[in-house]
């Protein structure tokens, strides 16, 4: 990546600056799709902590078929997650694991700020 290959499709160089503090990142069932790229991403690149439940497992083009007596829509591309595990039906797997059991608290935002307050009084002795 250079600057004359930038100005040929039109893009910004990535600026060199990096996240310093620590990041969480909630997911669960609902994560799908796009959003699993991302999560993958994170998770390989340990960009964060990934707090919550198995995402959809369901990334990836699902074309329509339409027949004179049923539609439908499908996957049959094989998704591997980056660590090469198993991505269809299992989704990528949170770095702690905790379910939303009570509709009256959040327990994955509580997990996630448990997590952050150990973590920042770890680091402030």
């Amino acid at each position: 990546m250079n600057k004359d290959y930038s100005k040929k499709f039109q893009y910004s160089l990535p600026v060199n600056e990096k996240i310093t503090v620590p990041c969480v990142f909630l997911v669960n069932s609902v994560s799908m799709s796009f959003m699993e790229t991302v999560i993958d991403i994170i998770k390989n690149y340990k960009l964060g902590i990934l707090i919550g439940e198995n995402t959809a497992g369901c990334n990836g083009d699902t074309p329509h078929f339409k027949l004179p007596f049923a539609s439908f829509s499908m996957t049959f591309a094989k998704f591997l997650n980056r660590d090469g595990s198993q991505h269809h039906g299992i989704g990528i797997k949170p770095d702690i694991y905790v379910e939303n059991k009570d509709t009256n608290t959040d327990a994955q935002l509580e997990a996630a700020k448990k997590y952050l307050d150990v973590l920042a009084s770890h680091t402030s002795k």
